[in-house]
């Protein structure tokens, strides 16, 4: 009987050392799990970078409506924006990765706007892993101003997707 407890003691012991060290060397936040067992990852939207005072404009409202459909979704908790002071960062150089881990980030998105010559908006932007310091997703999309209301969502949509791995239409909330 002793040692059939030791035994499971030590089946027990090495099934946790075994758990903790898959928890730590798990891949990038695109690869784990977000269910709603998780706690919601903290997620930080950047107001998207733009030349003109027009698209700063338009860029700070995106990033605060992609916030708002990500934090509806109850899978994720968006990083108070007045924590960064409304920071813009262009999609080009790689985030100051330490700086978003000082403030808890688990995730960032980064993005751009520009009015194009015919009037269309073209709007990209970037998931990062804030943890490993590693890009999960990039797109880029092309909106007639007539269909701006749009675009957030489709944002908030393709995040959604990349990090749960399930649809979300944030776009049918109109």
């Amino acid at each position: 009987m002793v040692g059939q407890m030791s035994r499971l003691k030590h089946i027990e012991r090495r099934e946790a050392i075994i758990a903790l060290l898959a928890s730590l060397v798990s891949g990038p936040l695109s690869a784990r799990n977000v269910t709603g067992d998780a706690p919601a990852p903290l997620i930080a939207v950047a107001g998207f970078f733009g030349i003109s005072p027009d698209e700063l404009a338009k860029g700070h409202d995106l990033a605060l409506l992609i916030a708002s459909d990500l934090r509806d979704s109850g899978k994720f908790t968006p990083l108070d924006p007045g924590k960064y002071s409304g920071m813009v960062i262009n999609t080009d150089p790689v985030p100051e990765f330490n700086s978003w881990r000082a403030l808890n980030a688990e995730c960032l998105v980064t993005g751009r706007l520009s009015l194009q010559s015919d009037g269309r908006f073209t709007v990209e932007f970037r998931l990062w892993d804030v943890v490993t310091a590693q890009q999960i997703y990039g797109a880029q999309y092309f909106f007639a101003p007539n269909q701006w209301h749009r675009v957030p969502h489709v944002i908030a949509d393709s995040i959604y997707e990349q990090l749960t791995g399930q649809a979300a239409r944030f776009e049918d909330k109109n």
